[in-house]
């Protein structure tokens, strides 16, 4: 996930002699600072600022400032799934797109800031944080929770005892997305089922149908397939938990249907007049006998 910050706001006076400070931002949640200079990974302290702050500058009116760069930086940062603990059970993961739509991410955010020539911490706070590059996630929200601002965070424990701030970042699928995906499964099935009443009404209990009829389940397939490919971020191909309980059960249904239109064919007559045909009065009868 690519992320964009901007130093908004610094609480440094425009008439005092505001001291460059330096950004840091945990490597081991960023591919790119993982390896230092080609060397191995570890958990030290990080060492090497991401961004360097001069708040006298930015604080300042004059014309060299618009030769300045601007505030802002970019941070990419590894995303883990999202790990439900019910309880009396085994960890579970909907981190994958096998759950789609209801697969959700997480990355998590750990940052600090000391001033360039004393090393003394300084105080940060995060407005913020969204993606930048629109990928297959872009109908994902993004929910941003601060896990801790405190100047001594966990200082009871002794980690990491100066002025550092923590976020978790939830990125999981819009309400919206959700609802949707959730419409054109039901209406999978109740389609489906509409073609499966009428092949029993005419194959097994011999009511007249008209021949139009007998192209439709074919039809419905592919109107499936094309349904399926609306859902916005749906994996390529299928496999994710809505093709299991909602399309491919519905494909194999209309096209047991489908064969069993078209053989009839070869013993009799499905829109032969003196078939009786299906009205409401017989499916009212029906409906009394069961």
């Amino acid at each position: 996930m690519l992320v964009e910050w901007i130093v908004a706001w610094d609480n440094c006076n425009v008439s005092d002699s505001c001291t460059e400070v330096n950004i840091f931002f945990d490597s081991k949640f960023s591919p790119d600072t993982g390896r230092l200079n080609d060397g191995p990974s570890n958990n030290n302290r990080p060492t090497v600022p991401i961004f360097i702050w001069n708040a006298t500058i930015m604080t300042s009116f004059s014309s060299s400032k618009l030769l300045n760069n601007p505030p802002k930086f970019r941070t990419e940062l590894f995303i883990y799934p999202v790990l439900d603990v019910p309880p009396f059970a085994s960890m579970h993961s909907r981190g994958t797109l096998a759950y789609y739509p209801f697969d959700s991410y997480q990355s998590e955010i750990f940052a600090f800031a000391q001033e360039a020539s004393t090393n003394k911490s300084v105080s940060l706070v995060i407005g913020s944080a969204s993606r930048l590059i629109v990928t297959f996630s872009s109908d994902l929200k993004i929910t941003t929770g601060v896990m801790s601002t405190a100047p001594t965070y966990m200082e009871d424990t002794g980690f990491l005892q100066q002025e550092v701030i923590g976020a978790n970042v939830i990125l999981e699928r819009n309400t919206l997305v959700i609802g949707y995906c959730l419409v054109i499964t039901v209406t999978f099935w109740m389609v489906t089922l509409m073609i499966c009443l009428i092949m029993i009404t005419t194959v097994i209990f011999g009511y007249r149908q008209r021949n139009e009829i007998v192209v439709v389940p074919i039809g419905i397939v592919f109107v499936f397939t094309q349904l399926r490919s609306t859902m916005p971020g749906a994996p390529d191909g299928f496999g994710d938990v809505l093709d299991f309980v909602g399309l491919l059960p519905c494909l194999v249904l209309l096209s047991i249907c489908a064969v069993t239109m078209i053989g009839i064919y070869l013993f009799a007559d499905p829109h032969d007049p003196s078939r009786k045909a299906f009205t409401w009065d017989e499916l009212g009868a029906v409906s009394s006998i069961v």
